[in-house]
């Protein structure tokens, strides 16, 4: 699947066994590589892939920004659409 975040596309990519290789369950490459993706582990499901999607994705948005931040906002914004009946459907 192709993102647009801030004027820029990013391939989504999800791999199973990305959090074993990688020691995280996602990553941004960075705004300025050509092809550049967010890769998610396929494993993750729940308010945890919604926050890692959120994540991800405020990285391409503000890539200047510090991990705390991202982490923190991505976290409340998760925990929060869950409260409003957001579901990962299967």
């Amino acid at each position: 699947m192709r993102l647009k975040l801030c004027g820029r596309f990013w391939k989504l990519v999800f791999q199973r066994g990305f959090r074993k290789r990688s020691g995280c369950v996602g990553i941004c490459e960075a705004p300025h590589i050509k092809r550049k993706r967010i890769i998610v582990d396929a494993d993750v499901k729940g308010e945890l892939l919604l926050e890692v999607l959120i994540h991800e994705q405020l990285h391409a948005c503000f890539w200047n920004i510090d991990e705390e931040d991202i982490s923190q906002a991505a976290n409340d914004i998760a925990r929060n659409l869950t409260k409003l009946g957001w579901q990962n459907e299967d």
